[in-house]
């Protein structure tokens, strides 16, 4: 069982809030870095220079190493009309490099994008396994295991630990662009064996 308590979003502007009205009017191709390939490999495909790829790369250096890119990052291509206008390449969750048709020229953009913290308070009673009810919660497997560590030196979780207990944890997850990015810290854990609250 999971409660949203409240939430809180760290102090920046948001790309989607600024970029994606600027998208609507542009036909988008989604593609992927394969397995293998190069950004290089990725612009000489769309019909691009060797000039322009490397002014794309120096560019965008001081905030992200291009010829570092890892397959499966996700480069998007926006057309007018057939013709290639923008380019957006997402290496990391809150990170887009955004390459911009200029008339003769490319404009060069990063952004960084905000990760919205929610409080979310998961509960749940003990039938077989605490780390069978965590799951059941959608809690991940590192949540669980920092819940149990938080504990360890107090019970023994395989002996002690019966049906009837219960648990509660309040945890942070991460947002960015209302997508569930992972959990954050844990803020309040609970645990009550029976009569014995922890």
């Amino acid at each position: 069982v999971s409660f949203r308590e409240d939430t809180e979003e760290s102090p920046t502007y948001s790309s989607k809030d600024l970029l994606e009205k600027d998208y609507e009017k542009f036909d988008e191709i989604k593609t992927r870095l394969p397995k293998g390939g190069s950004f290089y490999e990725a612009m000489i495909k769309r019909g691009l220079s060797h000039r322009v790829i490397l002014d794309f790369v120096e560019k965008a250096k001081p905030f992200f190493n291009l010829k570092e890119i890892s397959p499966g990052t996700p480069v998007n291509f926006f057309l007018s009309k057939g013709i290639l206008q923008k380019i957006r390449v997402i290496p990391r969750i809150t990170q887009e490099l955004v390459f911009t048709k200029n008339e003769d020229s490319w404009v060069f953009s990063n952004h960084i994008l905000p990760i919205k913290v929610e409080r979310i308070l998961f509960a749940g009673n003990i039938k077989a396994s605490l780390w069978e009810s965590a799951v059941e919660s959608k809690l991940s497997s590192k949540v669980i295991e920092e819940f149990t560590n938080i504990f360890s030196w107090q019970i023994d979780f395989s002996r002690e630990l019966r049906k009837g207990a219960s648990w509660a944890l309040l945890v942070e997850k991460k947002k960015v662009n209302d997508k569930e990015v992972g959990f954050g810290n844990i803020l309040v854990a609970q645990l009550l064996k029976q009569k014995n609250k922890m």
